[in-house]
């Protein structure tokens, strides 16, 4: 069976859009007679398989296959091809068609909302009764409009954003995407990942101008492009349900008030009327919500055995009331031994989707009607978590103080690809969560980022390996470079300046590796560069002890001045 990334949207807007292609599955549709005749033929090159994909649009019943609606990426992407039925169907920006990636992300929309439905067996996928009713309601009716309605209130992630911004109103206030995403799926993994606003403004306030596009359009995690996107689409809507408003969020750098208005979103008066729907208290009742296997965790190594775990707990909450204890003990049965903190932060992270979770006189239920769960049989390897996952629940069990979103930096400290968020959420836990002044550096001649008080600083280098650190010459001759720019303050030698943003009067600076688990040589390393740099002190820290330590600094447990401490030792350090 192929496994595939469905149940989460992240690249297209238009909704218009979204009804072309659901069009592609209906037969009688305009849209699937011209894309047919005129659009394929016009656009798609023999060599691209235009033969084959209009044969394939000529079966009935009609059930596309994966490969022939996605079609497949070209590298350089400038000279790409159209080669697939959802390409053609789409007009892109600057081509009269889109590429692969977006295709995917539209092919998923239509299955998540359900109007197209996935046929695992054969990777075909087909139209449902609800999609029929889509193409074949008249443009802007009532008619299609009460489709929308149903097919948005299915998706969980509507109801927890709208949820959401009621809660907000009733305090006064608006959201913006990173106070959303935060609250949006299963925090604390990779695939839903959430960054700080105020470490974003904290950067946009700090970098010259000709940078401030590049953290505008960079500066995102997955669950904010998430709330981001899903509010997009509700303001789409005939009647819209979200509005966006601005929101000013002050920060403190170095003892300065620091200002930033952020785009945020609220409900309109539809959208409060919309919840009715939600709880279940309107005249319509209550509607069912569709939860794909797929959309119970969509990244990493781990991914099947964390969609199996969180199926089964699904599966036990919507037959009965259950105690965690009893919980607990009916997913051993079925071969997920997990202690209490891993499965409180399933329960949470289900809710966080956009599910009912109902604690109640020591229970928990799931009070919604699902549709659309199978729970694949797997082979036993593949439902065996991983070290780094292992380490992930040992660390989840021994942090109390700082949120769990946080245990992310595990997974992402192995993983190359993820470098990036790995550099700016070590910064956000160790600014806000252990109160360190400090920020994001990164990019040519810069550390990853700085953090200080009002004794010292500290010079960071943040690494993601899969099979450890070894802090290479290369590396090691970064590190140095930088220690000696901070030492030197010439900006002849560095034009970034970057040392600009410790204090000027402060005088102690030490330097800190932090990354997944360090190998070979690393402490012969940091010896080197200490004696190189006129004794500079500095260490090692993986990631499992960086969220121990931080547990510690946020519980009042260790001081400032004891991290410090361990950073100087010219060793891994000991959490």
């Amino acid at each position: 069976m192929v496994n595939r990334a469905f149940g989460w949207i992240q690249d297209p807007g238009k909704i218009e859009n979204l009804r072309k292609v659901v069009e592609i599955f209906d037969l009688s549709s305009k849209t699937h007679t011209i894309l047919k005749t005129k659009t394929i033929p016009k656009i798609i090159k023999k060599k691209d398989g235009r033969a084959e994909l209009i044969a394939q649009m000529n079966k009935i019943p009609l059930a596309l296959k994966y490969k022939d609606l996605v079609g497949k990426s070209f590298r350089p992407r400038s000279l790409a091809r159209c080669n697939g039925i959802i390409q053609a169907a789409v007009k892109g920006q600057k081509r009269p068609f889109i590429a692969d990636w977006p295709a995917d992300n539209f092919l998923r929309w239509t299955c998540a909302l359900g109007f197209v439905k996935w046929n695992k067996k054969d990777d075909t996928f087909e139209i449902t009764e609800h999609g029929l009713k889509l193409s074949r309601a008249k443009i802007g009716s009532e008619e299609e409009y009460s489709v929308y309605e149903k097919a948005f209130l299915s998706y969980p992630p509507v109801s927890r954003i709208i949820n959401l911004l009621v809660m907000a109103a009733n305090n006064d206030t608006v959201l913006t995407k990173f106070e959303i995403g935060k609250q949006l799926g299963f925090l604390g993994e990779e695939g839903f990942t959430s960054i700080s606003q105020f470490l974003f403004v904290k950067e946009m306030c700090s970098v010259p101008k000709t940078e401030v596009s590049k953290i505008r359009s960079n500066w995102e995690g997955d669950s904010d492009k998430y709330a981001r996107m899903i509010c997009g689409w509700l303001m789409q809507l005939k009647y819209k349900w979200v509005e966006t408003a601005e929101k000013k969020v002050t920060v403190n750098l170095g003892g300065k008030e620091l200002s930033y208005i952020l785009q945020a979103y609220t409900l309109t008066k539809k959208g409060f009327e919309i919840r009715k729907r939600i709880t279940g208290i309107s005249k319509y009742g209550k509607i069912s919500k569709i939860v794909s296997f797929e959309m119970l965790a969509t990244k990493g190594r781990d991914r099947d055995y964390l969609r199996s775990r969180r199926a089964c707990l699904l599966e036990l909450i919507l037959k009965s009331q259950s105690s965690l204890e009893e919980i607990i003990t009916k997913l051993a049965e079925q071969g997920f031994d997990e202690n209490e903190s891993t499965i409180r932060d399933d329960l949470r992270g289900l809710e966080n989707i956009g599910l009912n979770i109902v604690f109640s006189r020591g229970k928990y239920f799931c009070n919604d009607d699902i549709v659309g769960l199978e729970i694949p049989k797997l082979l036993i390897k593949e439902t065996q978590k991983s070290d780094v996952l292992a380490l992930v629940e040992q660390c989840r069990s021994e942090i109390t103080k700082i949120p769990h979103d946080y245990l992310v930096l595990i997974p992402m400290s192995f993983d190359k690809t993820q470098s990036n968020l790995f550099e700016i959420k070590t910064l956000e836990l160790l600014t806000e969560q252990c109160n360190f002044d400090g920020l994001h550096l990164g990019g040519s001649n810069k550390p990853d980022g700085i953090i200080y008080n009002k004794d010292y600083g500290v010079i960071i280098d943040t690494k993601s390996y899969e099979s450890g650190f070894s802090i290479p010459v290369g590396e090691r001759d970064k590190m140095k470079r930088y220690i000696e720019d901070n030492i030197n303050r010439n900006p002849k030698h560095n034009k970034t300046e970057w040392w600009l943003n410790f204090p000027k009067k402060l005088k102690e600076f030490l330097f800190l590796f932090v990354s997944g688990r360090f190998s070979g040589n690393y402490k012969e390393q940091l010896k080197i560069m200490s004696e190189q740099t006129d004794d500079t002190l500095g260490g090692a820290l993986s990631s499992y002890a960086l969220l121990r330590i931080a547990d510690k600094i946020s519980g009042n447990r260790i001081t400032q001045e004891d991290f410090r401490n361990k950073i100087s030792c010219l060793d891994e350090i000991v959490a």
